[in-house]
């Protein structure tokens, strides 16, 4: 038992210092981190124009359809938050990292 709990020390160690590191200094990792978050961000906004669009459509009227219609509307703008906040923290990272 003690030994599978110093071995998961070991790893989360490793995976702290070792690879998180790393990837905070890779100029590539930043690029493809900046570039998903955008992606990401896009895909929620079309995603919300879409909404939009087909909430003004009489073919939805139905009760069902409308709330098939919020629960999207929440997973958009919580997805939204996600990334946004996962963006500021890699600005934040990036400029730490520049810093130094």
């Amino acid at each position: 038992m003690r030994w599978s709990f110093l071995v998961a020390r070991v790893a989360h160690w490793f995976a702290n210092e070792v690879i998180v590191k790393k990837l905070a200094n890779s100029e590539a990792f930043q690029r493809f981190a900046v570039r998903s978050s955008q992606s990401i961000e896009e895909l929620v906004r079309k995603g919300e124009q879409r909404l939009t669009q087909t909430k003004g459509k009489e073919g939805l009227a139905g009760m069902n359809s409308v709330v098939v219609m919020q629960r999207l509307a929440e997973k958009l703008a919580n997805l939204r938050m996600k990334s946004q906040s996962f963006s500021e923290a890699l600005k934040e990272e990036v400029k730490r990292s520049v810093r130094k």
